[in-house]
């Protein structure tokens, strides 16, 4: 047996044979790791590169998200803006209508109250001055008429032909009628006064009156439409703006979507 196989089996006896062995691959396992670090090393950028990008196309879809339920609610606020507006618009023209008809009804009023202050002047007054007149006169004709007859009889029964019983009574009836036509003279007379110096000039007044109410209700109409064309010139105008400004608002918000997209893509 040579003498490096007796060194052999020496050690195998003592146990120290695997020692040398893990000696010996010691360098070679030291030489294994040496080599595969590099490896790693260089795997772990293009992992993370990937990641980052991962997460950024993750975020990117969720804004894209976001802003397509922005969209969802805009599209929302425009379609009831564009309602209002319409409902602006019919607001407007009924408004218009509702004043047009009041106007030209506060304008006929106002010429129904011309005419009849028009007529109540021209006509019913000099009418009912000459029927109170003509009943002054008329009461003054039967006044002289029974002046007249009470003197015939007194001229009649003054020959003393009759009886005196019969001449009292015609003679009292005669002074009677008298008397009541002076009577009725007298109030004609003072209806024919009270006529001209107070209910003509009384009723005169109201008709004048009446002509002035409507004369300014027919301009306070005029204000009351001008006002609320105004109000409602000023409400379409509002619905106009807020309608441009959502409708500019959401094409800028399809450009920014149609952006992302298209930067994601």
């Amino acid at each position: 047996m040579s003498r490096m196989s007796t060194s052999f089996v020496y050690l195998l006896a003592l146990g120290l044979l695997p020692l040398t062995f893990s000696g010996c691959m010691s360098p070679f396992a030291g030489a294994g790791d040496g080599l595969a670090a590099p490896n790693q090393e260089a795997a772990r950028p293009a992992d993370k590169t990937k990641a980052d990008a991962a997460d950024a196309d993750d975020k990117e879809a969720k804004e894209i998200e976001k802003l397509e339920h922005r969209r969802a609610k805009m599209e929302r606020d425009l379609q009831i803006s564009r309602q209002k507006l319409t409902r602006a618009e019919m607001a407007a023209k009924h408004t218009e209508l509702a004043h047009q008809v009041s106007l030209r009804k506060a304008e006929m009023e106002l010429d129904l109250a011309h005419h009849k202050f028009k007529d109540y002047a021209e006509n019913s007054v000099p009418q009912r001055i000459a029927r109170a007149e003509l009943n002054v006169r008329r009461s003054q004709d039967r006044l002289r008429e029974a002046e007249q007859e009470l003197a015939q009889l007194e001229m009649l029964y003054a020959e003393e032909e009759f009886a005196d019983k019969t001449k009292e009574i015609v003679l009292e009836r005669g002074k009677q009628r008298l008397e009541r036509s002076r009577e009725g003279h007298a109030i004609t007379q003072r209806d024919l006064t009270i006529l001209l110096e107070f209910t003509i000039p009384i009723e005169m007044k109201k008709k004048e009156m009446e002509v002035d109410a409507k004369e300014r209700q027919l301009e306070r109409s005029r204000r009351d439409a001008e006002a609320a064309a105004l109000d409602k010139a000023i409400a379409l105008m509002s619905a106009e703006a807020e309608v441009t400004k959502l409708e500019t608002d959401y094409d800028a918000l399809l450009e920014k979507i149609a952006e992302k997209k298209q930067k994601k893509d």
